[in-house]
């Protein structure tokens, strides 16, 4: 081997290892936890922090995949004029939303959750300024003690097929600890 070669190993290989490290620190998953509910993500999620209400968590990833984490307690929704929602079912609150939102949805059951997928109008990345398109959601219902749970899945309609499975894997991990009322 000639020097110039060995000179470019010793240069660049131990530069080469260290990004090896680096990228491989960046793959891997995290829990992501929301007053009772924990979920496990790709480790490349992080918090959008633009919307302030205390009852809905974002995440978005750089693939332009939102998760949204919604939890409805018992007593907003009876401000809501719900009527006893400590009966209402999972499956009657999926209905109660697509009714009340107007979508058109196709149902579905995700690990034994109520599900449906819909689309809609949403903002096109982080900048409102760029303008919205059209996004397609995998949303799931939950039932706790005291609160009903949607966790949604979106990105662009064009993108849905490549992710879908994804959604399928994510909801999976979806767990909802049974504590007292907040």
């Amino acid at each position: 081997m000639n020097n110039s070669r060995k000179w470019i190993l010793r240069r660049c290989l131990p530069i080469l290892l260290l990004l090896l490290a680096l990228l491989s620190g960046c793959s891997g998953e995290k829990e992501v936890t929301f007053h009772d509910l924990s979920i496990t993500l790709p480790a490349g999620f992080s918090r959008d922090l633009s919307d302030e209400d205390p009852e809905i968590d974002y995440y978005t990833s750089v693939s332009r995949v939102q998760v949204r984490l919604q939890r409805m307690t018992y007593l907003s929704l009876i401000e809501q004029h719900v009527p006893t929602p400590e009966e209402i079912t999972a499956e009657q609150l999926r209905q109660m939303i697509i009714q009340s939102d107007g979508y058109e949805a196709t149902l579905c059951e995700v690990s034994g959750a109520p599900a449906f997928v819909y689309e809609f109008e949403g903002v096109s990345g982080a900048d409102p300024s760029l303008g919205s398109e059209m996004y397609k959601a995998l949303c799931c219902v939950y039932k706790s003690e005291d609160a009903l749970w949607l966790v949604e899945f979106s990105v662009p309609v064009a993108h849905y097929e490549q992710w879908e499975a994804d959604f399928h894997e994510w909801a999976k991990t979806v767990r909802i600890a049974e504590s007292d009322a907040d």
